[in-house]
């Protein structure tokens, strides 16, 4: 074990169990249910993977305790078909010492009915905006009796099949929550008013549980200290709340949490333009006033630093989710003293939330890890060596072209890998250029160090032609240029020398004017991003879009964050409109509704965020030329960062 861990990896008993060490894969929906509730099989291998990596307690997601908050996103609990499935996890989990709980949950006024074709249930008939502003029903005496015995059922259903405790959610999202709150719960019945009463309705389950489990099954809560909105309850009844459940002598821990799914999820789940470790105040101001182990979480996505979270006395474990996701061995890498070796999350929220979000998608991902909720195909064990040693050229020092790279290296391939700059990172290096992107080049700055652990051959400044390809006689050619930044012929006008890309902005290659219109075609991040970087520089700027809203696609985590920096900086957004013309200072916009132009005159610089073009060149003049010839990442088609690696992963093991 590395020297410098004296916490993180010490034992630590909680209940009846010891937990092997102080790291805990959170609990997060995944999407890996079926139809009927019940967890798929890649549900089993991602929990286990997470355990192989060394993590010492796995606490699962979900499940579901009643038909009222049924969702796509979780199992079900309630259902004894679920306790076989869950056995192969705790068997799974238990191989490799790890310890697995479950989070009993119901999401209350967070989740509409459509699915469950069924008022949900709430304390009040308080709607909420992440459950459509669908008006849930105000539970009856009955119904809250029914949840009490299926919270019961579940935690019953969780000891047979194995599991080692339960956390109930009442964080940032979920009805026992929404009992607390004085802005979801006016009720004048023994669950509403006082706070003892708000409280209420979670000692009753608890009991329920304590009654089926008895005194040997873990139970904690995972508890929202601050609900950090108009009408909510503050730190002060936060922490009131949790004497509460201390003095109860029913739970076992309690995992700090703060804030709620709207307005303030990505405080509880913060991008990376938040600073790492930013919620560990609740978990400190919580450890002051239990003596039960706490949990901190948000943002931890280093050993060192969880280690010194630890050291400090403001918690007892640490709670990681995104970065387990991104890398499920960063537990074992840590204790092998091989940090340069961990990939480190960059908290994106691209290929999880926003993957689980997706509506073509639905599936917990990660940019940066393919093989997240794919371990069946994609995981380390998976990656066998290459029967024929090949020599492979890899053109383009992009993600797509380092992913790439990697992989047929790890195979046992001889690689080259060309850059016609004098960096590697491709499009990646540009996006982190801006203020709150920084963390961005996680993604190039781990690929950068496997190969030069791989000993990669790397040429930068070097621009390849079919000449050299031919004098180096590669036996596959791996294409992996970045796309071209090109000027809208649709746009009367995008020719001017007024008229900059924001590739341009972000590199700072062109000067801006005073006065700035970032115009976007785009749902995503870059318009904003140079916006950032335009605001810095003390520029008037204003973001037009066709869209519905300026970043449309950016996830709701991250898109919040962006707005406040931005408003606070005076930037304009200027939605559903469209860009037609530009005439020197001059710069005319369509309604996409109403058909009627609007004219922005007095504009210095004009700069567009509009589709790019594959740079194919050099594919087509070798298609044809060469043994094995494979294009990938931008040079197929401009798109996101995770089709990229996900791209060179696959090149990688195919040659």
């Amino acid at each position: 074990m590395a020297e410098q861990y004296t916490y993180l990896f010490s034992p630590l008993d909680v209940g009846s169990i010891t937990v092997k060490n102080r790291l805990v894969f959170l609990p997060h929906a995944t999407g890996f249910s079926t139809p009927e509730g019940l967890p798929e099989e890649r549900q089993v291998r991602y929990l286990i993977e997470r355990a192989k990596g060394g993590v010492g307690l796995i606490i699962e997601g979900g499940p579901m305790v009643h038909p009222t908050s049924h969702s796509y996103a979780l199992a079900n609990g309630w259902d004894s078909r679920v306790i076989p499935l869950w056995r192969k996890i705790a068997d799974g989990v238990h191989k490799y010492g790890a310890k697995i709980f479950c989070q009993p949950h119901h999401c209350g006024n967070e989740i509409a009915g459509t699915h469950n074709r069924t008022a949900t249930w709430a304390p009040s008939a308080v709607p909420d905006a992440f459950g459509q502003m669908e008006i849930p029903k105000a539970m009856e005496a009955e119904d809250i009796q029914e949840l009490i015995d299926a919270y019961a059922t579940v935690a019953g259903n969780a000891q047979e099949a194995g599991y080692d405790g339960a956390e109930l959610k009442a964080g940032h999202d979920g009805l026992l929550r929404q009992f607390w709150s004085p802005a979801t719960n006016f009720r004048s019945d023994g669950y509403g008013g006082s706070l003892e009463n708000r409280v209420r309705l979670t000692l009753e389950v608890l009991q329920a549980m304590r009654k089926v489990v008895g005194d040997d099954f873990v139970i904690g809560v995972r508890a929202c200290l601050d609900e950090l909105k108009p009408g909510g309850y503050n730190l002060d009844d936060g922490l009131d709340i949790c004497r509460l459940l201390n003095a109860s002598g029913l739970i076992n821990y309690i995992s700090a949490d703060v804030a709620t799914m709207v307005p303030g999820v990505h405080i509880s789940d913060p991008p990376m333009s938040m600073p790492l470790g930013c919620n560990v105040w609740a978990a400190a101001a919580l450890r002051d006033v239990v003596d039960l182990p706490v949990i901190a979480a948000a943002r931890i996505n280093d050993p060192v630093q969880a280690e010194k979270i630890l050291a400090d006395g403001h918690a007892d474990f640490i709670g990681m989710a995104r970065q387990l996701i991104c890398d499920p061995e960063t537990p074992n890498k840590a204790r092998e003293g091989k940090h340069d070796d961990i990939r480190h999350c960059m908290a994106c929220n691209q290929g999880c939330f926003g993957g689980l979000i997706n509506i073509d998608l639905r599936k917990v991902g990660c940019v940066q890890n393919p093989a997240a909720g794919h371990e069946r195909d994609l995981g380390p064990d998976t990656l066998q060596p290459a029967q024929q040693r090949k020599k492979v050229m890899v053109v383009g020092g992009g993600p797509a072209g380092m992913k790439a790279a990697e992989i047929a290296a790890r195979r046992g391939h001889e690689v080259t890998l060309y850059e016609k700059g004098h960096e590697l990172g491709g499009q990646v290096r540009i996006a982190a250029k801006s203020p709150n992107r920084a963390e961005f080049e996680e993604v190039t700055h781990w690929l950068k160090i496997q190969l030069e652990n791989l000993d990669v051959t790397i040429k930068t400044g070097c621009e390849v032609t079919p000449n050299l390809v031919e004098t180096e006689k590669p036996d596959a050619v791996v294409i992996a240029t970045d796309a071209l930044a090109v000027k809208p012929f649709h746009i009367q006008g995008a020719d001017r020398d007024n008229v900059v890309t924001t590739w341009d902005i972000h590199e700072g290659t062109v000067p801006a004017g005073k006065n700035v219109l970032v115009y976007t075609e785009w749902r995503g991040q870059a318009a904003v991003d140079a916006a950032e970087i335009l605001v810095e520089q003390d520029k008037q700027v204003e973001i037009v879009t066709p869209m519905l809203f300026v970043g449309q696609d950016i996830d709701p985590i991250s898109v919040a964050p962006t707005y406040e920096h931005l408003l606070e900086k005076d930037v304009v957004f200027t939605a559903q409109r469209a860009l037609i013309g530009i005439d020197d200072t001059t710069v005319t916009l369509l309604n996409v509704f109403s058909q009627q132009p609007e004219v922005r005159e007095g504009i210095d610089t004009i700069v567009l965020s509009t589709p790019a073009k594959a740079n194919d060149e050099l594919y087509f003049a070798l298609k044809g030329r060469v043994k094995e010839l494979h294009r990938i990442g931008d040079c197929l088609a401009p798109r996101k960062v995770d089709a990229a690696i996900y791209e060179g992963e696959m090149v990688g093991r195919k040659l």
